[in-house]
């Protein structure tokens, strides 16, 4: 998938049709072979690992941006006929928060300040659920990730990083 940018390549001309759908799905062997390439090498299994001896805290301020935007999202599903989920899962250290509405809308003073306070955000995505309703899905700041002067890299996953990378690593 390209990634996105901003700066206008081709001149704009109004009014503006443009259909950038792929004719055919677009599969990139290369990129799955190579994920799972990695995979069966175990690299997935060795990060996950070493980043689990890496200790995470709360940081006071993500937790009360995430605490008021959970209240504000709160506030919009229940004026919308909505259900919100919001979850602070310490396992995977992510905080998340689920909303579904009807539709959604920022058409007025304080819906516009609620989209201007996702900016925050990890990651945001809508997409549409079984019902004809729409899902926004955020995950949040929380936590942080202390990290010592080195990560705690072992010997297989110096041994499986030089593997893959070479002297790149």
């Amino acid at each position: 998938m390209n990634e996105f940018n901003a700066k206008e390549e081709t001149p704009l001309s109004l009014p503006l049709e443009r259909d950038y759908r792929p004719a055919e799905p677009v599969s990139d062997e290369k990129v799955v072979e190579f994920v799972r390439d990695l995979k069966e090498k175990g690299l997935f299994t060795l990060y996950k690992e070493m980043f689990a001896r890496l200790t995470r805290v709360v940081v006071p301020e993500y937790k009360e941006a995430f605490e008021r935007l959970v209240v504000r999202l709160d506030s919009l599903a229940r004026a919308r006929g909505g259900r919100i989920r919001a979850d602070v899962d310490t396992t995977v250290f992510e905080a998340s928060i689920e909303v579904i509405l009807p539709f959604f809308e920022f058409g007025n003073f304080n819906e516009k300040e609620l989209l201007r306070q996702l900016t925050d955000a990890y990651s945001i995505s809508f997409e549409p659920t079984d019902d004809g309703c729409v899902r926004l899905q955020i995950i949040a700041p929380y936590f942080d990730i202390v990290i010592p002067g080195a990560l705690p890299m072992d010997e297989k996953m110096i041994a499986l990083l030089e593997e893959l990378f070479g002297d790149d690593f």
